[in-house]
């Protein structure tokens, strides 16, 4: 669980640091259609869905390992 915590944290880092922004602003600015892309593209969609993914499954496994613990 600690190897996948950490590359999934990784993976959120590196969203982050593309985007200038945590993954709840980014999921908002989108909503509102405030992006600095101004417009959806595959590539916004794609990086949406893959960050959301990795904080879900982030998420889920610090629950796991709090049970554990």
């Amino acid at each position: 669980l600690e190897l996948k915590g950490k590359a999934l944290e990784e993976r959120i880092a590196a969203f982050e640091a593309n985007w200038g922004m945590s993954l709840d602003e980014f999921s908002r600015k989108c909503a509102e259609g405030t992006l600095a892309e101004g417009v959806y593209s595959y590539e916004v969609e794609k990086d949406f869905w893959e960050w959301e993914q990795a904080v879900t499954l982030q998420r889920h496994y610090e629950s796991l390992r709090l049970q554990w613990m």
